[in-house]
């Protein structure tokens, strides 16, 4: 799509919160797959996606720049854009039989299957962007298979979460039913560094969750091994883990006073059986770590609008012992109830001090690239779990192109071991509750030959 050139254009510079800055670097990326009619014709999709995102992006315009490292500060991230924005960032691939062999009504008859959505073909981003150069802060690319739609949107994660990304894309979907129907982005998603208090009594000595990482060891975790990796999409049946929640339940000390979630309960299945299979390929290490990203809008002090657009995640961490972790018992609701307590009280810990704490560890660091995890996701013993779950993507209405069928993100070698899949209401009792998991190929292969995993899984796809 050619260039927009609007006059007397108005440079900005958003300088990004202590929680942006510690996000992942890479892009949340989320495939969103129609179904087209044999008459409707690519040109004129292509037409009405690119004014939606016009429009989309005259309301939300921090969505329409770059990311890069500070020209003031050169080891902080900034986000620069224009008023109105300067270009048009719709990528449209009309991918031929060669490049994509499969129609969509393979795709849509196979489950949607995650191999072929590979995000090399389908997301025109970097793997992992580069600091030092910009990169756009939102990517929307229409790719045309035979038959449908694959509709990628690419968010770099120092921008905004996974809150931020829903909330573009809803604006998104609005503007492609009509541009007068586009709310206007939260104001606070413009001036974000007083959005979050630095703690009191300064920087924390020691943090659960974050550290500070040699650029060595960052290079290494990016480009090691990654050919042993793979994906795995899973889908457990709402109906059983409903059971699986009861059994838990069931079991905890103190039912009255503490609860654990469905979710809880099904990330202390995961926790427990994928360190079993991991654990031929474990390190000495004895204890194990399990993270989950806590979206902090209303745990802030003062709390953050619910539509804030910016970062507001910080994960929380529970620990175990892995031979506890692997035991013969592991998987029994006794010892599930203490797992996900676990997870749930590491999450309710996460409070407005704790989020403080982080801010305040964040800003301590003069070079963001000196930051990370403290937990080693992909080849130590730990898990990281981020969950899209409650973010309605299948009740949007992109006009002419109706309701996402399906809601993905691309096979991918990224360290996000666990995705938990947006909520299909439409077909919940069909479609189950869907989770990607990455793991290395040899420790897969054993998590599938796990009986007291596979019991609860109805289907598994690559």
């Amino acid at each position: 799509m050619g260039s927009l050139e609007p006059k007397h254009a108005v440079d900005h510079v958003v300088c990004l919160s202590p929680i942006d800055q510690i996000q992942p670097r890479g892009y949340i990326r989320v495939i969103l797959c129609f179904p087209l009619q044999p008459d409707t014709t690519t040109s004129s999709i292509s037409q009405a996606l690119e004014l939606a995102l016009n429009a989309t992006l005259t309301r939300w315009p921090i969505f329409g720049g770059t990311v890069a490292l500070s020209k003031q500060n050169g080891g902080r991230l900034e986000l620069r854009y224009s008023t109105p924005p300067n270009h048009a960032p719709l990528h449209v691939k009309n991918l031929t039989s060669d490049e994509f062999p499969l129609t969509y009504k393979d795709l849509d008859t196979a489950g949607m299957p995650l191999l072929p959505l590979s995000e090399v073909l389908l997301c025109s981003v970097p793997h992992v962007p580069q600091s030092s150069r910009p990169v756009p802060a939102v990517l929307v690319q229409a790719n045309f298979i035979s038959g449908g739609l694959l509709l990628s949107t690419c968010l770099h994660h120092g921008v905004t979460d996974g809150k931020g990304a829903f909330l573009f894309i809803s604006a998104f979907a609005d503007a492609c039913r009509s541009s007068k129907n586009i709310p206007d982005i939260d104001l606070t998603s413009f001036n974000r560094m007083s959005v979050f208090h630095t703690a009191t009594q300064g920087v924390p000595d020691n943090h659960l969750a974050y550290k500070s990482v040699k650029k060595a060891t960052m290079t290494s975790l990016a480009t090691s091994s990654e050919e042993f990796l793979t994906n795995r999409l899973f889908t457990f049946p709402t109906a059983d883990l409903k059971l699986l929640k009861e059994f838990v339940s069931a079991h905890l000390p103190d039912p009255v006073n503490e609860w654990v979630s469905t979710n809880d309960c099904l990330a202390a299945l995961l926790w427990s059986t994928i360190t079993r299979a991991r654990l031929p390929n474990l390190p000495t290490s004895s204890t194990s770590s399990f993270a989950v990203a806590v979206d902090v809008r209303g745990r802030a002090e003062p709390p953050l609008s619910p539509s804030y657009a910016g970062s507001a995640v910080i994960h929380s961490i529970a620990a175990s012992d892995i031979p506890e972790l692997t035991s013969p018992d592991a998987s029994s609701p006794c010892q599930l109830a203490k797992l996900a307590l676990s997870i749930r009280r590491s999450i309710n810990a996460v409070d407005s001090e704790y989020i403080s704490q982080t801010a305040s560890l964040s800003e301590a660091f003069p070079d963001v690239r000196d930051f990370g995890f403290k937990i080693d996701p992909v080849f130590g013993p730990d898990l990281i779990l981020t969950s899209w779950r409650d973010f309605s993507y299948y009740d949007l209405d992109f006009g002419e192109l109706g309701k996402p069928q399906w809601a993905r993100k691309p096979w991918s070698r990224h360290a996000a071991v666990i995705v938990v899949l947006p909520r299909d209401k439409r077909v919940d009792s069909e479609k189950g509750i869907e989770v990607i998991l990455l793991l290395r190929e040899d420790d897969m292969d054993r998590l599938m030959q796990d009986g007291e995993f596979m019991k609860w899984v109805r289907r598994v796809m690559e």
